[in-house]
């Protein structure tokens, strides 16, 4: 079993936060496991004295999506794009992708849509 590794301060923060958390939730079903593990992991005297975790939007933020691609309104192929992927560079994705020239190839390319954080249609004729 190889031990959990972390790259900064920062991630190992956020990882005892987590673990933190998720004892805090579990002390109502498993009080004596979650008190032994709050104490050998030197969080405090005693989980009791804790207060309810509070919701972080921060983590729950995703940094990828599916981007969908389709020709006429038929999904031909999907990716994992950046959240902040732009408009040309979503066609753009859509018209290299190899699933999809199998459909477009030799004909008129009529429109593009993009949909923001959706998919990207291509109409042909």
């Amino acid at each position: 079993m190889s031990a959990l590794k972390v790259n900064s301060e920062e991630e190992y923060s956020m990882f005892r936060e987590i673990i933190k958390g998720y004892l805090i939730l579990l002390n109502p079903i498993a009080p004596h496991i979650t008190e032994e593990l709050f104490e050998l992991l030197k969080f405090g005297n005693t989980i009791l004295n804790e207060t309810w975790i509070n919701h972080n939007e921060e983590y729950c933020k995703d940094d990828t999506f599916e981007l969908v691609f389709q020709v006429d309104g038929k999904i031909r192929d999907r990716i994992e794009a950046d959240i902040n992927i732009s408009e040309e560079d979503a066609k753009k994705s859509a018209l290299e992708s190899e699933k999809v020239k199998q459909f477009i190839e030799g004909k008129e390319i009529i429109k593009v849509v993009y949909v923001k954080s959706r998919l990207v249609n291509i109409v042909v004729k």
